[in-house]
């Protein structure tokens, strides 16, 4: 759709973000909170300048209609852009798959499990007589990226992150 409406180049990001979280307080779970969020990104250069444009209408319409509005973005633009873009050679990287190394996949650990975890260590931690207050939380994050642009490359990213947190307090007058 770009391309048809003078895009020189286009590349296309579909995106995927994972969430999950739990919190404990003083060994009493707080609650988990899990969600998702899916978009779909276009980017188009046109004589020179580029024209950005998201949505989240995962579809061939929402695609070309993103795609229209960031051809229309790259031409609003055009009369201020100081310069030209023009792209250096990159090879095509085409059917590339890359997802980082991770022992456990921790959407996959049932909430009761990471939750008995988080009262375990916030235990732990209250039976010194140094620690009055703990919280503990565990978050992790999955970006799932698939990258497509009119060279011919297209590649599928999965990135996973953990962040586990633990503070335990010591209340002095």
């Amino acid at each position: 759709a770009a391309q048809s409406l003078g895009a020189g180049h286009v590349d296309v990001r579909v995106s995927r973000q994972r969430s999950r979280s739990a919190s404990v307080r003083d060994a009493h779970p707080l609650g988990m909170v899990s969600d998702s969020v899916t978009g779909l990104g276009v980017r188009v250069l046109v004589d020179g300048v580029w024209g950005f444009a998201a949505g989240d209408l995962i579809s061939p319409e929402g695609g070309a209609q993103v795609a229209a509005t960031a051809v229309a973005m790259a031409r609003v633009a055009a009369p201020v852009a100081r310069a030209r873009v023009e792209l250096a050679p990159e090879p095509v990287h085409a059917d590339r798959v890359w997802a980082n190394p991770i022992a456990v996949d921790p959407f996959s650990v049932p909430d009761g499990e990471v939750l008995a975890l988080l009262e375990a260590r916030s235990t732990d931690l209250l039976a010194s007589a140094h620690v009055q207050r703990v919280e503990a939380s565990f978050r992790a994050f999955r970006d799932i990226t698939y990258y497509a642009d009119s060279r011919g490359t297209d590649t599928l990213q999965q990135r996973t992150r953990v962040g586990p947190e633990l503070t335990a307090f010591h209340i002095t007058d």
